[in-house]
């Protein structure tokens, strides 16, 4: 079996999963990824792994989105270097796999169907994240302190979505039950889905950090800053943690604009966080969750998989997340951490406080840790997905005469 992935996204968490999925995938199947010519996650595939550099980075982050700090021309000439979707062709695969919605890139989404590929492969998207399908509105789809001109450019591109060819896809993946709900409502064929839980990441374990252990007062926030993210809930919970018991450390590190209230947190209380407001390259990231007690997620919205779960997790780190989603079951009742709301720092506060003081209970968590480990391994992943590939080549026609002659 060839498979083959497309990854149309060179920042963020997307280039790792695919990296993860791949290298997992090749010891199953033969496997070919079409990439932008640099991600974040290059020096992470395998190198049984065959990768093309085939697109030009568009170089938009989620942070840049927000701060728009991107330009529509530099993106729009990016986005026609994905007419190298018309080279799939010369690999002749049995099965093409999106790692993210070809819907969610509109280049790739038009290329996709101009190319007519889910007319000569059987085409496979993987959803991370699934929003229902109308206009998005703050406060409701979107977290209230989403800004406008991004509610303005979800709703743009939600609009040329509908407004470009429909593809034709053989199979849909997503990590939750809420999601796999979502993708129904929004008209999907359940019988066309599958869940397929996020694997953990261990990809960054190939890193040494053995010199780094456990700081039993650190609390670790760590990822992209982004408006749907409660950082000034976590800036105003760190001092009510450190009265409840003593001296304590937050650690914020990633990309992104902290909002001004938890600027204010911070200045007044420099002896309480540091801060790494930077992207955190591939070998560094194990040092921030091997010092970690504690890592906190404060997503507002969250319809999808969070990563840095499952990094925390791959660490043995327990964690605090907002009640929202799939996280009260992936944490709260997997006893791998506690589930608070994430719009008051109070409940945070003792959530935190609970964790670092309570030895025998942060055991639990962290034992609990690796069996959520084991069950979410890559080789399981890669597993659930060999026999999805297979399901639906079963029950594939016979390829178009036109696609056997252009291979």
């Amino acid at each position: 079996m060839k498979v083959l992935y497309v990854l149309s996204q060179d920042s963020g968490g997307l280039p790792h999963y695919a990296a993860e999925l791949a290298n997992a995938m090749s010891r199953h199947a033969e496997v070919v990824v079409f990439k932008p010519f640099e991600t974040t996650a290059d020096d992470l595939f395998d190198d049984a792994v065959e990768c093309v550099e085939a697109f030009e980075n568009i170089d938009i982050a989620a942070t840049d989105l927000y701060a728009g700090d991107w330009s529509p021309v530099a993106a729009f000439r990016a986005a026609l270097s994905y007419r190298n979707l018309a080279r799939i062709e010369a690999f002749d695969p049995d099965i093409v796999h999106f790692t993210s919605p070809a819907s969610m890139f509109p280049q790739v989404q038009l290329f996709t169907a101009h190319y007519g590929i889910d007319d000569d492969y059987p085409v496979i998207e993987t959803y991370h994240d699934v929003l229902p399908n109308k206009l998005l509105r703050r406060g409701k789809e979107l977290a209230a302190s989403e800004p406008l001109s991004n509610v303005i450019l979800d709703n743009v591109m939600k609009l040329g979505h509908r407004a470009l060819p429909a593809l034709d896809r053989a199979h849909t993946v997503v990590h939750t039950e809420t999601n796999r709900d979502t993708l129904v409502s929004n008209g999907f064929d359940q019988s066309k889905i599958s869940v397929v839980p996020h694997g953990m990441y261990e990809i960054f374990s190939q890193y040494d950090h053995a010199d780094v252990s456990v700081e039993p007062r650190t609390i670790l926030c760590f990822g992209q800053i982004l408006p749907t993210k409660a950082h000034d809930v976590v800036a105003k919970a760190i001092p009510l943690v450190a009265d409840r018991v003593g001296d304590v450390t937050c650690v914020i590190a990633g990309s992104g604009d902290l909002p001004a209230d938890a600027k204010r947190v911070i200045d007044a209380h420099p002896d309480l966080f540091e801060v790494e407001n930077r992207f955190v390259p591939n070998d560094e990231v194990g040092a921030y969750f091997r010092r970690a007690r504690v890592s906190v997620l404060p997503h507002q919205r969250q319809n999808g998989h969070s990563g840095v779960m499952t990094i925390s997790y791959a660490y043995g780190t327990p964690v605090v997340a907002a009640d929202i989603a799939d996280f009260p079951r992936l944490v709260e009742e997997s006893g791998c951490g506690l589930v608070v709301p994430m719009d008051d720092p109070e409940p945070l506060a003792d959530a935190l406080a609970t964790i670092l003081t309570d030895d025998d209970r942060w055991a639990a968590m962290r034992r609990n840790t690796q069996r959520l480990r084991e069950q979410f391994s890559w080789e399981n992943v890669a597993r659930e997905h060999v026999a999805i590939y297979r399901d639906v080549l079963d029950e594939q026609p016979e390829r178009p005469l036109a696609a056997q002659q252009r291979s």
